[in-house]
């Protein structure tokens, strides 16, 4: 009988202690990932250069390696001031294939920083919104950052809805639930949050990341790749005939995650278009939401509409433009941007 009792205390206290190491180590993991969020480098120096000129910017363009090559701030804040009249700063936050939840980690942080300048986010959704994580930067800083809670479940829904067996989509989920167990954990950033600790009050020059991708180094080779490029006109052409008959939106572009930065942007007094280049591949995007207003899209995936943007010269392969093509390109933004603040103010 003793013995009953015995074990069934040496069970209670089992439990007990092991919920209470679970509590502890759940604490101190959110502590340890408040300091190094507050201390570790915050996502980059690019982020790191807009947390510190928040104050100095009214549009911000953010997207995939299209606004990293096609869009340029000069041009687009030249045609502003000169043909419209309006005087804005814009700042160009772009990183490679910055698509779907990802996308929406950075238009989150972005809306979160005290910017009292902001007016208009523009967003890029030329690519597919869809989860895609190469094996190849799994576990990099740039992977791991973004994922959060948040992330996971809108990565996880979308997985989940795919027509695929269960095992397959359990398999292909596996990795992100990895990576957000690494950042919620803080696992492998206490030396990050250490140094960033350490050199708290050192100053580090950013001005490189206020630039554009127009370093000495990137235009040589854009233009050996348009040289090569120019070498294939009659694939160029009829890649644009193709995409001139077709405009209609796939069945896989889904705008619902969209939707929901135009209301979160809405919330903080700033206002959002989404874009889409002008590659030559079919982009079109739906401006439709089921019991809402449309989206404010900039449609450049049109080579009816804008046939300048196709010409052969301006590009160098099927989805990025030469520096004249992304002049050209980001002076037709500004004024479609210019159309819809017109709009906006005689509402």
């Amino acid at each position: 009988m003793e013995s009953k009792a015995w074990l069934r205390r040496f069970w209670v206290q089992l439990l007990a202690g092991s919920v209470a190491f679970l509590l502890g180590l759940g604490a101190s993991a959110w502590g340890l990932r408040a300091v190094a969020s507050r201390y570790a480098p915050p996502g980059g120096d690019k982020f790191a250069y807009l947390v510190e000129h928040a104050a100095e910017y009214d549009v911000v363009v953010i997207g995939s390696s299209i606004v990293a090559v096609d869009f340029r701030a000069q041009p687009f804040e030249e045609r502003l001031r000169d043909e419209h009249g309006r005087r804005l700063r814009a700042y160009s936050f772009a990183m490679g294939r910055l698509t779907g939840a990802e996308l929406d980690f950075y238009v989150h942080r972005i809306l979160a920083l005290p910017m009292p300048k902001l007016e208009w986010l523009l967003i890029d959704v030329t690519l597919d919104q869809k989860p895609e994580m190469l094996e190849k930067n799994w576990y990099s800083k740039r992977e791991l950052d973004w994922q959060t809670p948040r992330q996971f479940a809108i990565v996880g829904s979308q997985i989940m809805a795919r027509n695929e067996p269960l095992s397959a989509r359990l398999q292909t989920l596996w990795p992100y639930a990895r990576h957000l167990a690494i950042n919620v954990l803080a696992i492998g950033r206490g030396l990050p949050a250490l140094e960033g600790f350490d050199r708290r009050n050192e100053f580090r020059d950013r001005s490189l990341w206020s630039s554009e991708d127009t370093g000495d180094e990137r235009v040589p080779i854009k233009e050996a790749k348009a040289a090569r490029y120019r070498e294939r006109p009659d694939e160029h052409e009829a890649a644009v005939r193709k995409l001139a008959a077709r405009r209609r939106p796939s069945k896989s572009r889904n705008n619902e995650l969209s939707a929901t930065w135009r209301d979160a942007a809405m919330e903080q007094g700033v206002q959002v278009a989404y874009i889409v280049g002008p590659s030559m591949r079919p982009s079109a995007f739906p401006a439709k939401v089921k019991g809402e207003p449309d989206l404010r899209i900039f449609d450049f995936n049109d080579p009816k509409k804008h046939p300048l943007l196709y010409k052969l010269s301006y590009h160098y392969d099927p989805w990025h433009m030469t520096e004249p093509g992304a002049r050209v390109f980001s002076q037709g933004l500004a004024d479609e941007l210019d159309a819809a603040m017109d709009e906006v103010e005689q509402r």
